[in-house]
């Protein structure tokens, strides 16, 4: 926009002249506002859940589901604050939200009982450790074999590598 052309080409004045880009805003809403339309335009529209209702709430790092309960429907569409199995309240998209015939445990701070230890002396007595029952580890004239079955043959230079 500003910088001086490095060309010996001559250039008009006008060229040179630096541009405000205009509607930035606008162009942007409207490109959001397209997106959106093609978006909801393939999307199927799942029931709405209502508060207190059990669902199983998906985990997007590790895929898991686990249970929950819908608080509230949150400003976004589509978007519910639920209570999950930890107390906390968490913000989910109802395709990650599944409709749960079972109560969820929800861990509250107050269902934590503190351990009392002289109540619990009397159980670390009892106890008794066994070192017999401990499995031996394989014995090293057993060759290794794959899943298939193969015998694994160490390479000469590994022969003095324990395995």
């Amino acid at each position: 926009m500003n910088r001086i052309c490095k060309t010996k080409l001559p250039s008009t004045i006008q060229v040179l002249k630096p541009k405000i880009n205009e509607n930035v805003i606008e162009k942007l809403q409207l490109r959001q506002e397209q997106n959106t339309k093609y978006y909801n335009r393939s999307f199927k529209n799942l029931p709405t859940l209502k508060p207190n209702t059990n669902v199983i709430i998906r985990d997007p790092v590790s895929n898991q589901w686990n249970p929950g309960k819908v608080i509230e429907q949150a400003n976004k569409p589509r978007s519910y604050n639920v209570l999950n199995d930890r107390g906390h309240t968490i913000q989910r998209n109802r395709k990650d939200l599944k409709l749960s015939l079972n109560q969820p445990t929800i861990k509250d701070e107050e269902s934590f009982e503190c351990l009392n230890p002289s109540s619990n002396g009397a159980n670390i007595n009892t106890i008794n450790i066994s070192l017999e029952n401990v499995n031996d580890p394989p014995l090293r004239h057993q060759p290794i074999t794959t899943r298939c079955g193969r015998l694994v043959k160490l390479q000469s230079k590994c022969k003095d590598y324990e395995l």
